[in-house]
C-alpha cells in the first residue's frame, strides 16, 4: 500500500500546511476517479470451485472493491453473466454478481456443474475505508495521482492553501493523465476492440 506520504516531494511545494489526513483522503478520491474512469486496475480473480447452487464469495486484493465485472469464465471458457448490484441476493432464476466493498459475491443456479472453476476479470478501485492505494495503481500513475490531489485541495474553499486558478491547471493535468491511463488500459485488453464509428461526409 502507498500513501500520500510517498508523494511528499510532489505535494509539499504546492500544498504546504495541509493536514496529513486531508492529503490521504484526497489521494483516495483521486485514485477512485482514476480507476473507475480508466479501468487501469484490472485483475483476474483466483478460481472458485462450485459445489452446488448458492452464493459464493470471491476474494479481492486488500482495500479494493469491484468497479466493473468485465468477464466470467467457467473452466476457462467464457460464460455470459447477468450482473446485479445493491441487493441482498440475486433472484433465484438470474445468475449474477453482487459487488460489495472488499469482495465479490456471485450466485450459482442451474447449469454449472459441481467442481467447476469460476473466475472473473474485474476492474477494481479503492474503497472508502482503504488504508492507502495499491502499488499496482500508485506506481505507474503517481504523477497523475499527485495532480489529482493538488486539483482537489487547491479547490478547497477558504483554506490557507486554496488557489482556484492553480486548481484548474492541475485538474487539466489530472484529466489528461486519466485519459492516457484509459487508453493504455484499452490497448492492453487484447481480446476486445471498440466498434468502428462510421461518419458520412
Amino acid at each position: 500500500m502507498r500513501t500520500a506520504f510517498d508523494l511528499a516531494a510532489d505535494l509539499l511545494p504546492v500544498l504546504p500546511g495541509v493536514p496529513q489526513p486531508r492529503l490521504e483522503r484526497a489521494l483516495l478520491r483521486a485514485a477512485q476517479e482514476l480507476c473507475r474512469t480508466s479501468r487501469c486496475w484490472t485483475v483476474w480473480t483466483d478460481p472458485v470451485t462450485v459445489a452446488g447452487s448458492g452464493e459464493y464469495d470471491v476474494e479481492l486484493p486488500p482495500g479494493a472493491q469491484v468497479a466493473v465485472v468485465e468477464r466470467m469464465t467457467v473452466d476457462g471458457r467464457p460464460r455470459p453473466m447477468l450482473p446485479f448490484s445493491f441487493t441482498r441476493r440475486a433472484p433465484d432464476d438470474m445468475p449474477g454478481a453482487h459487488v460489495v466493498p472488499g469482495r465479490l459475491t456471485f450466485q450459482v443456479t442451474d447449469g454449472i456443474h459441481d467442481g467447476a472453476q469460476i473466475r472473473f476479470r474485474v476492474a477494481l478501485a479503492p474503497y472508502d475505508k482503504a488504508q492507502g492505494v495499491d502499488e499496482a495503481v500508485f506506481d505507474p500513475h503517481s504523477s497523475v495521482l499527485a495532480a489529482g490531489i493538488c486539483a482537489l485541495l487547491l479547490a478547497d474553499p477558504g483554506q490557507p492553501w486554496s488557489n482556484p486558478g492553480l486548481a484548474q491547471v492541475y485538474a487539466a493535468q489530472f484529466s489528461s493523465g486519466v485519459a492516457r491511463a484509459r487508453l493504455a488500459a484499452w490497448r492492453g485488453m487484447t481480446d476486445s476492440a471498440p466498434r468502428p464509428r462510421i461518419t458520412w461526409c
